[in-house]
């Protein structure tokens, strides 16, 4: 042990010149991105400073962790053990716990975190806005509606990041980092038949991607960053109040499940935010397309126990699987009465990183009222660890309950289909309604001339593509924005990315046409325009990139 750690001492000494020059590449970095991108994008967003601050200290913890090694023997150890660096076998996350320990011992990992928590203030503003923006509306639709919503004092901590080699021809940064946050906030929501109730804490865990694209050679060398998380975060919320009403449980599920519905359906991949810090950046040069679409085969499962019962014969079990990748999510048919049971189903996953996991859960199903479907076995496979094995991989997953396993096990197929732009893949017939047939892309980008007075405007754009219904955000006039580049909002930039998977009832009633609904306030329809499938798949490379007049008033 003390020659490991005099070699470890010898290695901290000679590397000690490249670190200290490393910390002033990185806080010279910081300062110079700083200011210019909090330029740039306060140009066109309320929080523009604190976005740019924190996008430009980022820049400064990547160039500083790239280089930096610790000369403090009892530092490095601990570093190795919290905060294990991510492969293409996957990432570890730090929990709040774990992180409290790491900044006891390290303050240089405290950085990026200690920024946030300075500007917090201005963050705690800026997100209980976008969350009322985002969950309000669903809400409205269940007879319920905020009265206030505070995220609280405690700010988020952000933590182990990662940098990934450059990608699209040098033109793509993407790098990696845990969010977690036990919140202390102070939201309050009226029922308009039930007494009010609130939320009173807020824990969230996840691993964020951030992706720098397209990269420039003009400061601030990025012109756009969009950011999801990897896999759907582990979510909870502490309700108050909610004891005085009957049916609690039913209103409380409810609402979280909204809360993760918006959650996943604006920000987990391959669903991801964007923040334009030019302006005038392009959302075509910005968009990062799927990696390609998993197709998982369930083929059997074994060694599942019997349920043993106080009265009568123990239950054999009768199993069925649920499988998910991102905001996806697809089962299998149920084997009754057996504990080897065999499916040989597939099921597709559109794959937009290597760190997103497949998650499955196996379930007992109970046709009776008086007993509930309930969990047998759970387990998770990062995707990196199937994309190594070539595109193609045979697995045999063990299942655990609580962390423990249980004897059981599922053995998958898994390949990686490129995504391709040849109008005959969409004829192939589908097997089941688990299977994709293609992936539609539909990017709004911008309206231009709308016939409203600006003082007025607060428009988004409806699109429904079949049973599939999205809406951009609202672009709303800000008098103290007015005139600034970026931020007219007669001529709107939305610049959102919609990804339609193509699966077996699509395909089976053809393709259908792509709706766009142009809509001012809560009911002023400004106008509608169909856009039928034949005409993009007929383009060339199945894409369409055009504007036309929406309503009879000169929009576009």
């Amino acid at each position: 042990t003390s020659r490991h750690h005099d070699q470890i001492r010898t290695m901290n000494q000679s590397k000690s010149n490249e670190s200290w020059t490393g910390i002033a590449i990185g806080f010279i970095a910081g300062s110079i991105l700083t200011p210019t991108i909090a330029y740039y994008f306060s140009n066109s967003e309320k929080s523009g400073v604190t976005v740019g601050f924190i996008t430009g200290s980022v820049f400064a913890v990547a160039v500083v962790r790239s280089f930096f090694d610790s000369s403090n023997d009892d530092h490095a150890s601990l570093r190795r053990d919290l905060i294990s660096r991510r492969s293409l076998r996957g990432s570890t996350q730090l929990s709040a716990k774990n992180f409290t320990n790491v900044v006891a011992n390290d303050q240089h990992i405290n950085f990026l975190s200690d920024i946030v928590s300075r500007l917090w203030g201005h963050l705690n503003i800026a997100l209980s806005e976008k969350i009322r923006e985002a969950v309000e509306p669903t809400l409205k639709g269940m007879g319920m509606h905020f009265t206030k919503v505070d995220m609280g004092s405690t700010p988020i901590i952000l933590d182990n990041i990662v940098v990934d080699e450059l990608k699209a021809g040098g033109k793509q940064c993407t790098f990696n980092m845990d969010v977690v946050w036990t919140g202390n906030c102070n939201i309050k929501i009226k029922h308009n038949t039930l007494p009010s109730f609130g939320i009173a804490n807020i824990t969230l865990e996840g691993r964020m991607q951030f992706v720098m694209k397209p990269l420039t050679d003009v400061i601030p060398c990025v012109e756009a960053v969009q950011f999801a998380f990897i896999n759907p975060p582990k979510f909870d919320l502490d309700f108050t109040g909610i004891v005085a009403i009957a049916n609690a449980n039913a209103i409380t599920n409810k609402i979280v499940n909204v809360v993760e519905e918006s959650l996943t359906s604006m920000m987990v991949l391959p669903n991801r935010m964007l923040i334009k810090l030019d302006p005038f950046c392009k959302i075509l040069n910005a968009y990062t397309p799927p990696l390609g679409v998993a197709r998982i085969t369930a083929v059997n499962g074994g060694d599942f126990a019997n349920i043993n019962k106080a009265f009568g014969k123990d239950d054999i079990p009768d199993i069925y699987l649920e499988i998910s990748l991102g905001d996806r999510k697809c089962k299998t048919k149920t084997i009754v009465d057996c504990v080897d049971p065999r499916w040989d189903e597939s099921m597709d996953f559109v794959l937009s990183g290597y760190d997103q996991k497949l998650n499955i859960k196996a379930y007992d199903a109970k046709d009776s009222l008086l007993d509930t479907n309930h969990v047998v076995g759970v387990a998770e496979i990062a995707a990196g660890e199937l994309i190594l094995s070539g595109g193609k991989k045979n697995v045999r997953v063990p299942l655990q309950v609580k962390h423990v396993n249980t004897g059981a096990y599922i053995a998958l197929n898994f390949e990686l289909c490129p995504l391709i732009s040849s109008p005959e893949s969409y004829e192939n017939p589908l097997k089941s309604s688990n299977d994709l047939g293609g992936l539609m892309t539909i990017i709004v980008i911008q309206a231009h001339k709308l016939p409203i007075p600006k003082e007025e405007a607060a428009t988004c754009v409806n699109v429904t593509c079949g049973m599939k219904k999205f809406t951009t955000g609202v672009v709303a006039y800000v008098p103290e924005y007015d005139g600034l580049p970026g931020c007219d909002v007669l001529n709107p930039f939305y610049d959102t990315i919609f990804e339609v998977p193509l699966d077996l009832e699509m395909l089976m009633k053809k393709i259908p046409s792509v709706v766009f609904e142009l809509v001012n306030g809560e009911k002023q329809i400004l106008g509608k325009l169909e856009v039928p499938y034949t005409e993009f798949i007929a383009s060339p490379n199945a894409t369409t990139i055009e504007s036309r007049q929406i309503g009879d008033a000169g929009a576009h």
